[in-house]
C-alpha cells in the first residue's frame, strides 16, 4: 500500500538528530558484543608489536642456533688441518670450542696425512679456479659418523668465510652491499624522471603503509555496515519506527544512527592508537630493539611529517569514507524485509568494501603514476588510497582537493537518494535490497 506523505513535512530536516545519536551511541556502549569487540581490538593493537618481536626473536633464535655447530656428541679426538689456501687460517679461526670440542687435539700440516687414526678428522681446505673447497678425510673403518663429519666441513666453512672476510679487510655488511648490484629504469621521459623524484618513498614502503591503512578502513566500513542494517532492519520488523518517525524525520533517523555508529568506531580506533602507542613505549623501555621490531602496531607516521595536515587528511577519508558507506548501507537495509535480505544487502554493501581493499594492495603493488591518480579519484577506491597516496608523494595538492570534492558530491547525492526514499522503503514490508527498487521508491 502506497505511504502518503505530509506535504508540509520537510524530507532533509534533520528534526530529533541529537536523540537519535546519543541514544544509538549509548545503546552500542551497552550492548555485550560492541563492548567485547572494542576491548579485543584494543587489545589486540596493544599486543600486536610485542608478539611479532618475540615470535622474530624465536625465529631468530632458532636461526642463530642452526648457525652454531655442535660436534659434542661426535668421536672426533684430533682435527688435522691442512690449508692451501693464503688465507690466513688456524686453530684459532676454526673455533673448535664453539663447537663443543674444547680438549681436541688439533695440527697443522703442509699436505695431506697418511694413516689416519679411527677418531681422526682431516680438514683440507683448497683453492681452484671454482673457488673455494672443504674437504673432510676420514681413515677406513673409522669411528666418526658421516654426519658429524658433514657438521665438521660446515664449521670450517662458516669460519672460513669470516676469515676470508677479515683477510680482505671488509664485513659482511660490505659484501651485501657489493652484492646489491646496480639498477637502471633505462631511458625516461622527463615527467616521468620529476614524478619519480617527488616519491618520498620506495615502492615497499608503500605498499607496508597502504595496506595498513587499509586494513584499517576495511575494519571501519565492515563494523559500520553490518551494524547500520541490522539495526535498521530490527527497528523496521518491531514496528518501533512507525513510532519515532512521529516525531524524528527520516534523514535525522539515519544520520543518527551512522553518525552514533561513527562516534564508537572513531573511540575504538583512538584507544587502539593509544594502547598501541602505550605498548611501543613499554617495549623500548624493557628490550633492546633491533631490526625484528617492526613499531607500534597502529602506527601511521608517515603522516606526522605534516603535522596538523597530516591529521587532517587522514580523518577527512576516514569520516567521509564511513558516510558514503554508512548511507548506502542504511538505505539497502531500509529495503529489506527478511533474513534472505539482510544477507543480501550486507553482501552487496561489503562488495564495495572488498573492491577497495583489493584495490589499495593493487594500487600498491603496480606503484604507477595513472594507476595511482585513478585510485586516489574513484571512489571506493579513494577512501583506502588518498591520504597514503598524497603524503608518499604519489599525488599531488590538486589531486587531493579534487578528491575530496567527488566525495563530498557523492556524499550530498546519496544524502538526497536518502532523504527521498529512506521512510517508503522502511515502511514497506514488500521491499528488495535492489537498485531497481531503491530508484523506483523516490517518486513513490
Amino acid at each position: 500500500m502506497r505511504q502518503v506523505k505530509n506535504k508540509t513535512e520537510n524530507i532533509y530536516s534533520m528534526k530529533g538528530f541529537k536523540h537519535v545519536f546519543f541514544f544509538t551511541l549509548k545503546q552500542t556502549f551497552k550492548n555485550k558484543t560492541y563492548i567485547a569487540s572494542f576491548i579485543i581490538f584494543v587489545l589486540m593493537m596493544a599486543l600486536m608489536g610485542p608478539i611479532s618481536y618475540f615470535s622474530s626473536s624465536g625465529v631468530a633464535q632458532n636461526v642463530d642456533a642452526m648457525k652454531v655447530i655442535d660436534l659434542g656428541d661426535s668421536k672426533i679426538e684430533k682435527v688435522i688441518l691442512v690449508n692451501e689456501t693464503p688465507i690466513p687460517y688456524g686453530e684459532m679461526e676454526m673455533g673448535l670450542p664453539a663447537a663443543n670440542l674444547p680438549s681436541t687435539d688439533f695440527a697443522e700440516a703442509d699436505q695431506p696425512v697418511q694413516d689416519l687414526g679411527p677418531r681422526d678428522a682431516e680438514a683440507i681446505i683448497s683453492l681452484d679456479e671454482e673457488g673455494y673447497h672443504v674437504d673432510v678425510i676420514l681413515a677406513p673403518g673409522s669411528e666418526i659418523e658421516v654426519k658429524h663429519a658433514d657438521d665438521l666441513a660446515e664449521n670450517v666453512s662458516n669460519s672460513l668465510f669470516r676469515a676470508r672476510l677479515a683477510y680482505a679487510n671488509t664485513s659482511e655488511e660490505g659484501i651485501a652491499s657489493i652484492s646489491q648490484g646496480i639498477n637502471s629504469n633505462g631511458v625516461e621521459l622527463e615527467k616521468d624522471y620529476l614524478e619519480d623524484m617527488e616519491k618520498t618513498t620506495s615502492q615497499s614502503e608503500l605498499m607496508g603503509t597502504i595496506s595498513a591503512f587499509a586494513i584499517l578502513i576495511f575494519i571501519v566500513a565492515s563494523m559500520s555496515v553490518s551494524y547500520i542494517i541490522a539495526s535498521v532492519n530490527e527497528e523496521k520488523h518491531s514496528k518501533l519506527v512507525e513510532t519515532l518517525l512521529v516525531s524524528v524525520r527520516p534523514a535525522a533517523l539515519l544520520m543518527g544512527k551512522i553518525l552514533g555508529m561513527m562516534t564508537y568506531i572513531l573511540s575504538v580506533l583512538i584507544c587502539g592508537y593509544v594502547g598501541s602507542m602505550i605498548s611501543d613505549k613499554v617495549m623500548r623501555s624493557l628490550v633492546d630493539m633491533d631490526e625484528r621490531y617492526s613499531g607500534p602496531s597502529f602506527d601511521f607516521s608517515i603522516f606526522r611529517d605534516y603535522g596538523i595536515m597530516g591529521f587532517v587528511i587522514m580523518l577527512a577519508t576516514v569520516i567521509l569514507g564511513y558516510l558514503i558507506s554508512g548511507i548506502i548501507s542504511g538505505i539497502f537495509g531500509s529495503a529489506c524485509s527478511s533474513d534472505e535480505d539482510i544477507s543480501s544487502a550486507t553482501g552487496t554493501c561489503m562488495i564495495l568494501a572488498v573492491i577497495g581493499y583489493a584495490g589499495a594492495f593493487l594500487v600498491g603493488s603496480m606503484d604507477t603514476s595513472m594507476v595511482c591518480q585513478i585510485a586516489a579519484l574513484v571512489p571506493p577506491l579513494s577512501f583506502y588510497t588518498l591520504p597514503v597516496l598524497y603524503v608518499t608523494g604519489r599525488v599531488g595538492l590538486a589531486t587531493l582537493l579534487l578528491s575530496y570534492l567527488i566525495q563530498l558530491v557523492l556524499l550530498g547525492g546519496l544524502f538526497f537518494l536518502m532523504a527521498r526514499v529512506y521512510r517508503n522503503l522502511l515502511l514497506s514490508d514488500k521491499s528488495k535490497p535492489t537498485l531497481k527498487r531503491i530508484f523506483r521508491s523516490m517518486n513513490g
